[in-house]
């Protein structure tokens, strides 16, 4: 039985600063739940805590249960890597997260008034797969939006 749930994990990543964003007791917590935290730590620079520790750029990134898919050709355009994404895609066993900096990723703008309510923030992430899986908080710098993050329950999304 978990003893931290996603909800509970947005709730107390919200309103953290900027580069103190989780403590290790509750990356370790989360670790345990085999919860995902997913928030902008610079300007190019994506931040995955807990079951996944690992880093990205800005973009589209793609996730199975296990972490970050990795492009082993090296080339965006290998048949092989775009097989084993459109596969994983179709079954469920992978999922895209777009990362948004300051409204843009790669080549396309999100729009300004889903923010209203909170003002646009530097970061933020969308995913078609996850859309009602996800709970979302705010990273804050100045009192301010910085990041709209999200926390993934892995056994919930890739069941």
């Amino acid at each position: 039985m978990k003893t931290l749930t996603r909800q509970q994990l947005a709730e107390r990543m919200n309103g953290n600063e900027c580069r103190d964003e989780i403590s290790d007791e509750l990356e370790t917590l989360a670790k345990e739940n085999n919860l995902v935290v997913i928030f902008g730590a610079s300007d190019d620079l994506v931040e995955l805590r807990g079951a996944i520790n690992d880093e990205c750029g800005a973009g589209i990134f793609y996730l199975d249960r296990n972490g970050l898919i990795q492009n082993e050709c090296g080339d965006e355009d290998c048949i092989y890597y775009r097989e084993k994404l459109e596969e994983g895609l179709k079954s469920g066993k992978i999922i895209e997260v777009k990362a948004w900096w300051c409204g843009e990723c790669e080549g396309e703008t999100l729009e300004d008034s889903i923010f209203d309510p909170i003002g646009k923030p530097n970061w933020c992430y969308t995913s078609i797969g996850i859309l009602l899986k996800h709970s979302p908080f705010r990273i804050m710098e100045d009192n301010e939006c910085y990041c709209l993050g999200m926390a993934i329950d892995l056994d919930e999304i890739f069941n």
